[in-house]
């Protein structure tokens, strides 16, 4: 339960963080509000068309895999965001990110399910919700505060990549837990 929270607050932070200060960055590198605003519309345009592949997907390979996939490929649109230098460099960040972000909202709750059943759901979402809204929070400060004080987004989107790194490798050495048996002879459950 505690890593599986650890993970998705530490990926919280750098995502919502970055959500907050990609444009903000795209224009501190020279390109215009305007085409900074088409690059933001493109992601979430291909990351709700994605969504739909995502659905499929993570059924064949199970949250958890797809929690590693989903962080590796934010660390991965934070890395193409920091480095762009053109509008086909940003609108591939757009496109790559937007297909890799797509489940974030989804996994978020559907992590809880899977790992711990869904008979007490919304016990267990209402409790983490409170760290999680904390962990979203935090990003957006943090990268203003970073910005405020070194003139970009540098460290912060470094930050964030490491901490994407560190939510994948999280859930890909904590194995979901295991559910425990009913005992032989004893009746199923209705």
């Amino acid at each position: 339960f505690w890593f599986t929270l650890l993970g998705l607050m530490l990926g919280t932070v750098a995502v919502q963080g970055y959500f907050i200060h990609a444009v903000p960055h795209m224009e501190a590198q020279g390109f215009s509000r305007t085409l900074a605003s088409a690059v933001w519309s493109a992601f979430f345009v291909v990351g709700v068309l994605a969504k739909f592949l995502w659905g499929f997907f993570i059924e064949r390979i199970g949250v958890r895999w797809a929690l590693v996939l989903l962080f590796v490929f934010e660390s991965l649109g934070i890395v193409l965001l920091m480095t762009a230098r053109s509008p086909a460099a940003l609108f591939t960040y757009a496109v790559l990110n937007g297909i890799g972000h797509a489940p974030f909202l989804q996994l978020q709750a559907m992590v809880w399910a899977e790992y711990f059943g869904r008979h007490a759901i919304g016990r267990i979402y209402g409790s983490v919700q409170p760290a999680l809204v904390i962990s979203a929070s935090m990003g957006p400060w943090l990268g203003g505060a970073l910005f405020d004080r070194l003139g970009n987004y540098t460290l912060f989107f470094e930050i964030g990549i490491g901490l994407c790194m560190l939510s994948s490798l999280v859930f890909l050495l904590t194995p979901p837990p295991r559910r425990a048996l009913a005992p032989t002879g004893a009746p199923a459950p209705a």
